[in-house]
């Protein structure tokens, strides 16, 4: 929550709205001194290049309702990813579960040729990076919303099945028509770009 906080507060300043700016800074300052030594996000460590992310909640809502949110909130949504929210396939938490993310290029994860994604997992795995659920994706997209221009993170998930039987995974984007939720091929034998970045929920 308190990176959340931040970074109202520097868009904020970035505005010219000061005092919007301390505001948010103030709230950050006090959620961080809220926090106990054992909270799992002061503890983190990363190889270089790789980016925490807020930690995320998920749960608590369904498949309906989330779509309804990412219609609501303005957010742009793919028709693969439609495919992917509303398969049999896709499930969600009964109840809300607070979960840690961070987000790697596949260069920072040691590679220097470009992986597949059982490669992908393998090294995330060695890592000590679990997959996240699949509703990670539709609720990091209602999350992110100071994401910058032409950034795009695929979710480490478990794979879905399209209407014409290929696999994908959820990605959070923004370009310049709006912020989407989309989804992207991880068949077994497509190779990543080492610039790909693929969001992971490292363990404690």
């Amino acid at each position: 929550m308190s990176l959340w906080l931040e970074r109202l507060s520097k868009h904020h300043e970035g505005k010219g709205n000061q005092p919007r700016a301390d505001l948010f800074a103030a709230l950050a300052a006090e959620e961080r001194a809220s926090k106990t030594p054992e909270t799992f996000s002061d503890v983190l460590v990363l190889p270089e290049g790789v980016r925490q992310l807020p930690d995320l909640t998920i749960g608590g809502v369904n498949e309906k309702e989330l779509e309804k949110r990412l219609n609501k909130e303005g957010h742009r949504a793919g028709d693969w990813a439609m495919d992917l929210l509303r398969s049999k396939d896709f499930t969600t938490l009964s109840k809300p579960k607070t979960i840690p993310l961070i987000d790697a290029p596949l260069s920072a994860m040691g590679f220097t040729t470009m992986p597949t994604i059982d490669q992908i997992f393998q090294r995330a795995d060695e890592l000590k990076w679990d997959k996240v659920p699949a509703e990670t994706g539709p609720h990091l997209r209602l999350a992110y919303t100071d994401q910058p221009l032409n950034e795009w993170l695929h979710m480490g998930m478990k794979s879905i099945t399209d209407r014409d039987g290929d696999p994908r995974v959820f990605d959070v984007a923004r370009r310049g028509d709006g912020s989407w939720l989309r989804a992207a091929w991880v068949r077994p034998t497509d190779q990543w770009n080492l610039e790909n970045r693929i969001v992971f929920s490292p363990r404690k």
